[in-house]
């Protein structure tokens, strides 16, 4: 098996992504060496030695690959991109998303302010997330691609030079955390709008429930009864975790993340249209083999507490990549115990888009990966067709599975 360890070298020091990705907090001090000489990292993941630079945010230090160089480094390198066409990112127009000086800047369809006179209808009519536009990203775009820039779409089955079989919270939230601090939106750092829980830590329990209260202090203020009086408009911001329950109680839905402990509320019409929307996702909360991760848009009611005016879910594996179907967390969840390199294309806001299933990653080039398990769906018998002409016209080496003619899986192409 060809070494697909990437090495990285800085300010002449010698270290494996997988150290860093595995104990980020181990090279704080080299990295604020090298942040303050400005020095750049350069990545040995094959003969393009391509630069990276670190950036300073939140009180972290990260490393970044300089803008427009995802396709310089190997395949199977944590910091190459996938171009832009094999993701849901194709679908979006330019003012969408824009990639300049290693950061993002997005045009966010999401509404963050709610005049007052309007608030019934806007929570009233049709899901936000629902719009045809592709000149802004929704809710669900923000979480694909917020799953993209941090690679947690893509499995490493190797950390110190050990096969790794989980995957935790800690590690899934730091690196969100690292691409939060990437993206924009229109003039406010991304980091300012959303929230992404943290891992629970007993003894900073209250700090990181203080820090909380303080990231939603405009949020808590537009939802007072004065502010009600004056008709401020009310004020919402963004929430990203792993759901732990959603349970009815009395009049609303009571929501509750993991690792934390706020409380957040949901009523009938909201949840039913993510019942109806995002319904694998919603199944995934109870399920003992999966996870859903949701991202909401919070406003404050005038006691304080709560309220979810949006919220999109996500079905994730015990290791956080994401599935759109049964058929597809078993291939994942083979692919980890098999402990092969792979990744999950993402659809972002475009969900009848052409993608593959997975692709493999540590082939010799990169095995798109398909499979084929609905029959009676039209649209999804579209989509088959067209994946089949293209890879029979192409001659591209992909691997498939027919649910129509196999029961279980064929064995998956050896790595090179």
């Amino acid at each position: 098996m060809m070494d697909e360890t990437t090495h990285i070298e800085l300010h002449g020091k010698r270290f494996t992504y997988e150290q860093y990705r595995g104990n980020p907090p181990s090279f704080a001090l080299l990295f604020a060496a090298a942040y303050t000489r400005k020095s750049r990292a350069t990545c040995l993941c094959n003969g393009n030695h391509a630069q990276l630079y670190l950036t300073y945010r939140s009180g972290i230090y990260f490393l970044a690959r300089m803008p427009e160089t995802g396709h310089q480094h190997a395949d199977h390198c944590p910091f190459y991109e996938s171009p832009t066409q094999q993701s849901g990112r194709s679908a979006y127009t330019e003012k969408a998303i824009v990639e300049k000086d290693g950061f993002y800047q997005i045009n966010l369809g999401v509404p963050l302010t709610i005049k007052r006179e309007l608030e019934l209808q806007e929570r009233t009519t049709a899901n936000p997330d629902s719009s045809t536009s592709n000149a802004s990203i929704k809710l669900l775009g923000v979480l694909h691609l917020l799953w993209q820039v941090s690679s947690n779409n893509r499995w490493f089955p190797i950390l110190y030079g050990k096969p790794v079989t989980k995957r935790h919270w800690r590690n899934v939230a730091y690196f969100l955390t690292e691409a939060v601090s990437r993206i924009q939106s229109r003039n406010d750092e991304l980091s300012e709008l959303l929230y992404i829980i943290p891992a629970f830590d007993k003894e900073r329990y209250a700090e990181q429930h203080a820090h909380f209260l303080n990231f939603m202090h405009d949020v808590l203020a537009s939802g007072t009864e004065q502010a009600v009086k004056l008709k401020t408009p009310k004020q919402l911001k963004l929430v990203l975790g792993e759901i732990k329950s959603i349970e009815f109680a009395t009049f609303n839905y009571e929501v509750r993340f993991k690792e934390f402990g706020t409380k957040f509320y949901l009523n009938k019409e909201i949840y039913q249209r993510a019942a109806d929307s995002y319904a694998l996702g919603l199944s995934s909360v109870k399920a003992n083999d999966a996870r859903c991760i949701a991202v909401a848009s919070v406003s404050s009611t005038k006691k304080g507490f709560f309220l979810i005016e949006n919220l999109v879910l996500m079905p994730a594996t015990q290791n956080y990549i994401p599935f759109d179907s049964s058929y597809e967390k078993r291939i994942a969840d083979l692919l980890v115990e098999q402990s092969r390199k792979f990744e999950k294309p993402l659809r972002y806001d475009h969900q009848q888009l052409t993608l593959p299933d997975f692709e493999l990653l540590d082939t010799h080039t990169r095995i798109p990966m398909e499979i084929y398990g609905m029959v009676s769906n039209v649209d999804y018998n579209e989509r088959k067709r067209k994946k089949t002409a293209i890879y029979r016209d192409s001659g591209t080496p992909h691997w498939s599975w027919d649910l129509t003619h196999q029961v279980t899986p064929p064995s998956f192409p050896a790595p090179s």
